[in-house]
């Protein structure tokens, strides 16, 4: 009977063992099949890099910097070109505006002159200045017939020059 049992004890365990090595073999197929596809898996991501072309991109990344810094700089530069034109029709209209004043200063009565230069909205600078040629202009306000046609055969002064001596800023 011991003999029996022995039999019985050895039958199940090589049954154990037959079934543990079942499952280790199960087990090592199962790691290989995921290594297999780990392997695939990398073979697909080498693919996708070489399709991809790392450095086309990083060129057509450098091609679109370019092309948008080429733009930013000529906007810029359409708008430093409208800002040019305007300070320069503004000051073109400020001289005339001056030299404006200037000669039909002489038409407004001297005792008047100061009061309606403070009266203006301009900085102090201006009217100091107005103030001054406000002294200096003759008074043609009070004239009679004959000086008036006299005066109106007589060409009025230039306006005062913007890079000439008489340039009142």
């Amino acid at each position: 009977m011991t003999n029996l049992l022995l039999l019985l004890v050895e039958i199940v365990g090589f049954g154990i063992t037959g079934w543990v090595i079942w499952g280790l073999k199960s087990t090592v197929d199962a790691q290989g099949k995921t290594l297999s596809a780990i392997g695939e898996i990398n073979r697909t991501v080498l693919e996708v890099f070489k399709v991809l072309e790392p450095e086309r991109w990083a060129k057509e990344v450098r091609v679109h910097k370019q092309l948008a810094d080429e733009k930013a700089a000529a906007f810029v530069e359409q708008e430093r070109r409208k800002a040019f034109v305007a300070v320069t029709t503004a000051v073109d209209y400020f001289v005339g505006y001056v030299g404006a004043s200037f000669v039909l200063m002489a038409y407004v009565p001297a005792e008047e002159r100061a009061q309606i230069i403070e009266s203006m909205e301009v900085k102090r600078e201006v009217k100091d200045r107005l103030l001054q040629q406000a002294a200096d202009a003759p008074d043609w306000s009070r004239v009679g017939p004959l000086t008036r046609a006299l005066l109106d055969l007589t060409p009025l002064p230039p306006p005062p020059s913007r890079l000439g001596g008489n340039d009142p800023f």
